[in-house]
């Protein structure tokens, strides 16, 4: 009669690694739209409360009667006016969006850059998006630049547990494993973006034929040569 033993063991395992899951995403968006007769500046500004006080009593009976003046500046907020009031609106020598960065008049697309003059501009970096040919009709066409950067991070923590039970009989040996794992995977997903659109109106049919053009979006970063600042401009060229 051949002796037979059972052995049963048990291993309890466990790993982690990266992986790719789903990921919960929540978008706020702020949108800043211009009117199609008129450009926008879109800044931050800082708010100021403004206090004048009156001096009454002072050891210095030079300063009675005397206003001082406190200022107290609240968080900053971001805002868009049209390009005419927000110049009208800034004090002395202070950097205008004038002539020097829209050289074009509303209303007449052959005014707006041509695709060599957006080259120009391009040449230190930039996005574009076009051409796209305008429409026929009472309709529009939009055109749209999206910029974004994500940071993500993930894995996966694996537990398992095998059960193996071996027989022996003789010189044979037979095997058989029984396994069960679970795997629970995480994801956070955080980032930004920015995106750009430009809408044209259609041309009517009976001035179609004879207007037609293409048209772009296009943004860069333009330096004021007299303050030194920088600000970004968007806008459309044509061909």
């Amino acid at each position: 009669m051949t002796q037979s033993e059972f052995e049963l063991k048990g291993t309890l395992t466990v790993r982690t690694e990266f992986t790719v899951g789903t990921a919960y995403e929540l978008s706020k968006t702020i949108i800043f739209t211009s009117a199609p007769t008129e450009d926008t500046v879109v800044f931050t500004s800082v708010p100021i409360d403004r206090y004048t006080y009156t001096v009454l009593t002072s050891p210095d009976p030079t300063l009675v009667g005397r206003q001082v003046t406190v200022d107290l500046p609240r968080s900053p907020i971001t805002l868009q006016a049209e390009r005419g009031f927000y110049n009208a609106s800034l004090p002395p020598d202070t950097m205008r969006i004038d002539d020097g960065v829209f050289q074009h008049v509303i209303g007449a697309p052959r005014s707006y850059p041509t695709a060599a003059q957006k080259n120009a501009l391009l040449q230190s970096g930039g996005l574009q998006v076009g051409p796209q040919s305008v429409g026929q009709g009472g309709g529009s066409t939009e055109v749209t630049l999206e910029v974004g950067s994500a940071v993500s991070s993930g894995g996966a923590l694996e537990l398992g547990f095998d059960l193996e039970l071996e027989l022996t009989a003789g010189s044979v040996l037979t095997g058989l494993n029984l396994g069960v794992a679970g795997t629970s995977t995480w994801r956070v997903t955080s980032g930004s973006s920015t995106s750009y659109t430009g809408v044209v109106g259609a041309i009517d049919a009976a001035n179609f034929a004879a207007n037609r053009y293409e048209f772009g979006l296009f943004t860069y970063v333009q330096r004021d040569q007299t303050t030194g600042r920088q600000f970004q401009v968007l806008n459309y060229w044509v061909q």
